[in-house]
């Protein structure tokens, strides 16, 4: 059986969990003015496990799929309530240093919101560690190399959709 160095499943780890964070950001962003969310909305909510270009070389049974798709579902309803948290939280500290300003009120609030930003990053490490619990070493190695491309693919049309970007590339 292939086993994996430390340095690798930490770094597939950090790819997945980049994975993760943009299906949560696109969640959020999505509609906002400005985000750029609304150009790549329709890839960043799609699921990966719905993708052929990311998961078709790693042959997830059914039963994977399934257990990914209810723990997203899960995850989707819980982030809402998080991310509303973290949302209501930041308005209320940032009110807090409008003219009526108290410092100690205003750290109390920082508090708040920090507590509300920890819960809501710890949820999104707990989805990682769920899916790679449903995923084999070998399609969790798999993930990681195909998001690689993937993600690099995008960068690459992304740069390449702006003008600008086209005129100041190397060699042009």
């Amino acid at each position: 059986m292939n086993t994996l160095k430390p340095s690798r499943i930490v770094r597939s780890t950090v790819i997945l969990a980049i994975i993760l964070l943009f299906a949560t950001a696109s969640q959020s962003l999505a509609g906002k003015p400005g985000s750029g969310a609304n150009m790549h909305s329709k890839i960043m909510n799609m699921q990966w496990w719905q993708n052929d270009a990311i998961a078709g070389p790693m042959h997830l049974t059914e039963a994977q799929k399934d257990s990914l798709e209810a723990l997203s579902t899960k995850q989707r309803l819980a982030m809402i309530d998080l991310r509303a948290d973290v949302q209501k939280a930041q308005l209320i500290m940032e009110t807090s240093l409008g003219k009526d300003f108290n410092k100690d009120v205003s750290l109390q609030h920082l508090d708040s919101y920090v507590q509300a930003k920890s819960k809501f990053e710890a949820a999104r490490m707990k989805m990682l560690i769920e899916t790679r619990a449903i995923l084999t070493s070998e399609q969790f190695t798999l993930l990681s190399k195909e998001t690689k491309k993937w993600l690099k693919n995008k960068r690459f049309d992304r740069r390449n959709r702006n003008p600008q970007n086209r005129n100041n590339q190397p060699g042009k």
